[in-house]
């Protein structure tokens, strides 16, 4: 078969290639690259594939083998994040979203929560917020 053949073939098949990647990875963008790479693998070895009595069937084996390819990947991926990533309901106390990082401190007490908590109510009753501690910097109190 010569590359006309081939493209013929493309042309032909490309979009049920495509809607199987698609099927089998549960995702668009991977099942269009699939069928590219399938597409490309079978250009490239176009003088065997093209002699097949089903290239198409060669193509789609192709596709099937690296949506399986891709599945485990994205399997060692998910594993490969769950070792690193904290465990659900543990936050990282050095992360910037956390109240101890943002206090400067990685400990927390009691007295920490009170003083938030007054914050809470200084900012809910004057209508702004107020960095944590200028109040008493600046010989204020915090009741107004």
């Amino acid at each position: 078969m010569s590359d006309a053949s081939f493209e013929d073939l493309y042309r032909r098949e490309l979009r049920s290639m495509v809607a199987l990647g698609t099927t089998l990875t549960g995702s668009r963008e991977a099942g269009l690259d699939l069928a590219h790479e399938a597409m490309v693998r079978a250009y490239r070895n176009w003088d065997d594939v093209g002699g097949l009595e089903r290239p198409g069937a060669w193509i789609r084996r192709v596709l099937i083998n690296l949506a399986i390819d891709h599945a485990r990947r994205r399997q060692r991926e998910r594993r490969a994040l769950a070792r690193i990533e904290p465990a659900r309901g543990e936050r990282d106390v050095n992360a910037p979203g956390h109240r101890a990082f943002r206090r400067g401190d990685r400990g927390g007490d009691e007295r920490d929560e009170q003083e938030q908590g007054r914050q809470d109510e200084s900012e809910a009753s004057h209508g702004a917020s107020v960095p944590f501690g200028v109040h008493e910097r600046a010989g204020g109190s915090r009741s107004g």
